[in-house]
């Protein structure tokens, strides 16, 4: 799955806002076509945008994840309007082996009489009870003690989840020799974006999720927690490693797996899977794919840093410098990094199919504020090498850094900014940045700023120019010494 677009309105700080974003299926000649950056100042929305790709994706499984919508809406000055709304509207790439069927599902068509027949004809109460059990559905939260009943109340309760195709897929499943009529249609191919909609409610101040409309049966996969398809992280700036022991079990209670993913860009304080749980197993059970695993961070740390198959202090060991250290005796800005980027090849190995190598893993990522704790020479080169090292994730990365900036093509980076009234907008500039200095991108119009020069020095040698002007040789020649 990739992100093709994107449209929001109402949304936190945003009234209304499109973005295209570029992926590894793209025409356009780039050279990360997997890298997606948001430049912006603080309050311009780029962790919104973040939380708008997971909402509009996760969507049909939000209301049962641990998800909590929470001011969300923009709030408009004076406005006394308790009901608002906010939607996000996104499309998006499936890959063939997320198409469960070469047959597309009309979206907008749901035949529910016929569909509701079908139910009371080739199944009885037990069968249908069983037909939600595999739908991750909780039979007793539907009302009904007749098999009639039953069924009217599971499709409306799926009709207001946009949940009616997957309803669709698992009774065809049970009963291959139905042919309903939803699955009488055209053909599809990936290259045929599939709409993703959500839309945020708030009754008497109290915000929900709703999916107004049928998705296709592809989205049957969100329902398979640890499927490949519909790969979909999140790390927020406030992320972290886990510290002392890691319980998932304990976690599964409260959060959806799929929530859990992307659970950090809502929610502060949540921690990453740290590698003391999964590395010292993965290299147990299935040295080569821990040998993928080493060759990615290989591509991804400084030279002196490297992932070993050794364990201290239970942890695994790294070489640094050639000296073997423990994960957590390593730097802050070490650890930071490889917190974020072990959680994602975390969940990538419980993903991945066994017959395919990680760096063939489609799906979207991401990462705020990427440039936490890096070095200037570190920013140089991580979007380059993240964008290479997994050439088929689609990156989506937020950053205040000209740095950054400058190792990508004006057609990767998105920039943030406000209107008049405080909205946020995005827009791209047809500038080229890429291979230009810190300072010329901090000058130029990504940033526009006038100086990179501390303030009160600015203000020096401006006081100092206009005697200058003035006259006064000494501070002609004082505001020459000041620029050499």
């Amino acid at each position: 799955m990739y992100i093709n677009s994107l449209n929001i309105k109402n949304l936190r700080c945003f009234e209304r806002t499109e973005m295209q974003f570029q992926n590894p299926q793209n025409a356009v000649k780039l050279r990360h076509p997997n890298v997606n950056l948001l430049l912006g100042n603080n309050g311009t929305g780029k962790t919104t945008i973040l939380r708008a790709i997971s909402l509009a994706i996760l969507g049909p499984i939000l209301d049962e994840s641990g998800f909590t919508a929470r001011r969300l809406i923009r709030v408009i000055p004076n406005d006394k309007d308790i009901d608002r709304v906010a939607t996000i509207d996104a499309s998006v790439f499936f890959h063939q082996h997320e198409m469960l069927s070469s047959k597309s599902l009309k979206v907008n068509n749901i035949n529910k009489p016929e569909l509701r027949d079908s139910l009371r004809q080739y199944f009885n109460y037990d069968e249908l009870r069983m037909l939600m059990f595999d739908m991750n559905i909780d039979s007793e939260s539907i009302a009904g003690d007749t098999l009639d009943r039953k069924s009217l109340e599971l499709i409306q309760y799926l009709e207001r989840r946009g949940r009616l195709p997957e309803l669709i897929t698992y009774v065809q499943k049970a009963r291959p020799h139905l042919e309903l009529e939803n699955t009488r249609n055209q053909e599809r191919s990936e290259s045929t974006p599939q709409m993703a909609q959500c839309r945020i409610e708030s009754i008497y101040g109290r915000e929900r999720i709703y999916v107004p409309s049928q998705r296709s049966a592809e989205w049957v996969n969100l329902n398979d927690e640890k499927s490949a398809a519909l790969f979909l992280l999140g790390y927020s700036a406030t992320r972290r490693s886990e510290l002392g022991a890691f319980d998932p079990a304990a976690r599964a209670k409260s959060r959806n797996l799929r929530y859990q993913k992307v659970a950090g860009l809502f929610e502060d304080g949540l921690s990453l899977v740290p590698l003391s749980f999964w590395v010292p197993r993965l290299i147990e059970k299935n040295l080569p794919r821990f040998k993928e695993i080493q060759a990615i961070f290989d591509q991804l740390l400084p030279q002196h840093c490297r992932l070993t198959n050794q364990k201290m202090d239970e942890e695994p060991a790294f070489m640094y410098y050639g000296t073997l250290l423990p994960y957590s005796a390593l730097s802050d800005g070490y650890r930071a990094f490889i917190s974020w980027v072990g959680d994602m090849l975390y969940y990538m190995t419980e993903a991945c199919p066994a017959n395919m190598r990680l760096t063939q893993m489609t799906g979207v990522v991401l990462v705020d504020e990427i440039d936490l704790h890096l070095h200037p020479s570190w920013q140089l080169t991580v979007i380059p090498n993240l964008s290479k090292a997994l050439p088929n994730l689609q990156f989506v990365f937020s950053t205040h850094s000209p740095i950054l900036a400058g190792t990508l093509e004006s057609k990767n980076i998105y920039l943030m900014d406000t209107t008049e009234n405080g909205a946020a907008i995005v827009k791209q500039l047809t500038e080229e940045v890429h291979g230009k200095s810190a300072e010329q991108i901090l000058l130029g119009s990504y940033f526009g700023l006038g100086s990179t020069r501390a303030p009160d020095v600015e203000r020096e040698l401006a006081e100092l120019a206009r005697k200058a002007q003035e006259g006064d040789p000494e501070a002609a020649l004082e505001y020459m010494r000041r620029l050499a």
